[in-house]
């Protein structure tokens, strides 16, 4: 993940991705004058997509770093199976939009990140509806109470 973050930021952000200049030595006499107009469109774009990137990188880590606090700190299955269906849908769209726009390499990096993040969203929230959308009594204390008053206990209704 972190190569495919470099890759993608410094091929979209580099230099070399400037507009072609001629050189000062020539083999022919034909110079064309609006090839780097021609061109500036192009590596705008693949730079604009790069700073994009890292700034849905930059979100991404975030919301990487807030799972396990909401999901074992304060046992809301559903607000961290809401943050990882936002992982997933950010890194897919990264993939895409590295793979696509600045650099192809940085995009198939990401794509087993983005399978891992669709199963870690199966086992959230496969986990919160096994067990009611309560965690309290498996990891302890902190949480909300889900059951209390509703006729459900640990998912099942009661008989």
């Amino acid at each position: 993940m972190g190569y495919a973050a470099h890759r993608a930021v410094t091929l979209g952000t580099s230099p070399l991705n400037a507009p072609v200049r001629s050189p000062q030595f020539h083999i022919h006499t034909y110079q064309p004058r609006n090839l780097p107009i021609v061109l500036l469109p192009l590596y705008q774009e693949t730079i604009l997509a790069a700073r994009q990137g890292s700034t849905l990188y930059t979100i991404q880590l975030g919301l990487n770093l807030a799972w396990m606090p909401l999901f074992y700190g304060l046992n809301q299955p559903i607000l961290a199976t809401l943050d990882a269906v936002a992982l997933f849908g950010i890194n897919g769209y990264l993939a895409w939009l590295w793979g696509a726009k600045v650099d192809r390499v940085s995009g198939l990096l990401l794509a087993p990140y983005v399978a891992w993040l669709g199963f870690a969203t199966y086992l959230s929230y496969g986990t919160g509806y096994l067990n009611g959308w309560d965690l309290s009594p498996l990891f302890g204390g902190r949480g909300r109470s889900g059951s209390a008053g509703t006729g459900v206990e640990g998912g099942r209704k009661k008989q």
